[in-house]
């Protein structure tokens, strides 16, 4: 199975247990499978960018020259949150470094989809930590 846009916003706990909202229709055409993976990477980028840190222009983007320094805030909450869900992850053997590559790709696709400066935040984060990702993916 898949939901297609498994973040934060679209889980909802119930009195005993959890409820996710806005499911895709289907999955680049499939209507039965998706990719778990993607939905992993989707609620890590959650995690990671949380919706209304970017909304609230919680970020910053400034480029020099061909010098680029990117900021966002980040609670300590949501932080412990992401570590105890890689900790989840990786305790059920999931591929850590494949949602670590997924992730930013993520962020690559929304760029465009987004109005400036956000646009530019999200495709130059989103390629940073793909490289940050391939490093790693490479040892």
């Amino acid at each position: 199975g898949f939901h297609g846009d498994f973040i934060l916003d679209n889980i909802l706990k119930t009195d005993n247990d959890f409820m996710l909202l806005d499911w895709r229709q289907n999955f680049g055409g499939l209507l039965t499978s998706g990719d778990k993976y993607y939905d992993l990477a989707k609620l890590n980028h959650n995690l990671f960018l949380n919706h209304h840190v970017l909304n609230e222009n919680l970020f910053s983007f400034e480029m020099h020259d061909k010098r680029i320094t990117l900021d966002v805030m980040r609670s300590q909450r949501l932080i412990e949150a992401q570590s105890i869900y890689m900790n989840y992850l990786e305790t059920h053997n999931y591929d850590i470094k494949k949602i670590n590559l997924l992730t930013p790709i993520i962020w690559l696709n929304m760029a465009p989809l987004h109005q400036h400066p956000l646009d530019l935040f999200l495709f130059y984060f989103g390629k940073y930590q793909l490289w940050k990702a391939l490093q790693e993916y490479e040892q």
